[in-house]
């Protein structure tokens, strides 16, 4: 069964005491998905990179509130566009 952390903190502050776990977790196999003040999305992904010294995020899923609506509605067979 998949869980679901909810870790808060304040801005800035979280992300670094959180990116062992998030390494730990990749390291296994397990989808990773944050989420981000929509602001905060492009720079919480280059912490990570640099953090955790990674070519890429293509394991990890840095998402807004915003992008994280719309994949569910995607996911349901909902387009995010309104039909002609």
């Amino acid at each position: 069964m998949d869980k679901v952390r909810i870790i808060g903190g304040r801005a800035g502050r979280l992300l670094p005491h959180i990116l062992p776990e998030i390494d730990r977790f990749r390291r296994a196999g397990t989808r990773v998905i944050l989420l981000v003040p929509e602001q905060y999305t492009l720079q919480a992904e280059r912490e990570i990179i640099a953090g955790l010294k990674l070519p890429g995020l293509m394991d990890i899923d840095v998402l807004s509130p915003r992008r994280l609506t719309r994949r569910i509605r995607e996911s349901g067979g909902h387009s995010a566009l309104q039909p002609l």
